[in-house]
């Protein structure tokens, strides 16, 4: 039962399968010796020989990884063997949801699980000039919630890659935390044209919810960055 504990949390449970819903966008393979990779862990430190395992890998299935999309991210060890996470990134932007993971046995002999979400986001493109602003973003948002109560912390935003129903898009996803109603709320907002995508309840998992809407915003997305300040 421990084994699997183990194995369960290994697993890189953070991973959320509501961002591909193309179930073509997951690949896992297992049991892969290094050496018919033509992988050498000789004169190359660990996470170097995880990265051109990726790769071999990577080609050898046709799965179309990029070396400059891959950022290193997490190391683990277990009872198994030794487990490596790199997530994908495009530029200087997240691509949700999308990472490869790679564990190897204790000899560092064998791939004894590889796993991967990469996505090909290259069709979105990486510009902002003619994006929406993050500032913007924010008080798309706000405006769009209608919440009743005080921010309770300033609000948290990120423009990242985002997988929408079988579609990459560049989003904001702006994060709210208010008295009212009490939680936390995640908005997201197309960055292209200002459209809201969806809103969700982040204290309730997996549970996309509706704030109890009213004509307007108690108070203006400034009003309560200026009443935070005072604090």
């Amino acid at each position: 039962i421990s084994v699997l504990f183990i194995l369960s949390g290994l697993a890189w449970g953070n991973y959320d399968e509501s961002y591909t819903p193309d179930k073509k966008l997951r690949a896992v393979f297992k049991d892969i010796s290094l050496s018919s990779l033509n992988v050498s862990t000789n004169g190359d430190d660990a996470e170097k020989v995880a990265l051109k395992a990726i790769l071999k890998i990577s080609k050898k299935y046709k799965l179309a990884i990029k070396k400059n999309q891959l950022e290193f991210d997490l190391k683990k060890e277990s009872l198994l063997g030794t487990h490596y996470r790199f997530k994908q990134v495009n530029g200087t932007l997240s691509v949700k949801g999308a990472f490869v993971s790679i564990s190897f046995d204790k000899g560092m002999k064998n791939v004894i699980k590889f796993y991967t979400t990469f996505r090909d986001v290259a069709a979105v493109g990486s510009g902002t000039k003619e994006l929406v602003r993050d500032d913007q973003a924010i008080e798309i948002a706000w405006n769009h919630s209608q919440f009743q109560g005080e921010l309770q912390e300033l609000p948290h935003f990120e423009l990242l890659y985002k997988n929408i129903n079988g579609k990459e898009k560049l989003v904001y996803e702006v994060t709210f935390s208010v008295g009212e109603p009490v939680g936390t709320w995640n908005v997201t907002v197309d960055a292209k044209t200002g459209a809201i995508i969806e809103e969700l309840d982040k204290n309730i998992y997996r549970r996309h919810y509706k704030a109890p809407k009213a004509k307007k915003a108690k108070q203006s997305l400034q009003a309560n960055l200026k009443n935070l300040a005072l604090k």
